[in-house]
């Protein structure tokens, strides 16, 4: 019995992987910003744009972040939202 719950343990843990996020859908890496620096980046036409990239993260009034929380290009969050790490099923 403890074997198969094992099993299905390892089952359930692969099918929340993180990895099929980490590849955009050309096979390169997506560039992931730490949420605390992009709220210090200038707002340019209603987004938050990277002094130094290209890179634009929409964000409302009012979103929290956690500490470890990174966003990637083009990411929209909208108002009154909570985002944290701590992923749990």
């Amino acid at each position: 019995m403890k074997r198969v719950i094992s099993a299905v343990t390892l089952v359930l843990l692969c099918a929340c992987s993180t990895a099929k996020y980490e590849v955009n859908s050309d096979g390169s890496k997506p560039t992931l910003h730490p949420a605390a620096e992009v709220m210090h980046w200038p707002m340019v036409n209603g987004a938050r744009q990277s002094p130094v990239t290209n890179a634009r993260v929409y964000i409302e009034s009012g979103v929290k972040f956690d500490s470890d929380v990174r966003l990637g290009d083009a990411v929209r969050i909208e108002v009154a939202s909570v985002v944290w790490t701590d992923f749990r099923v």
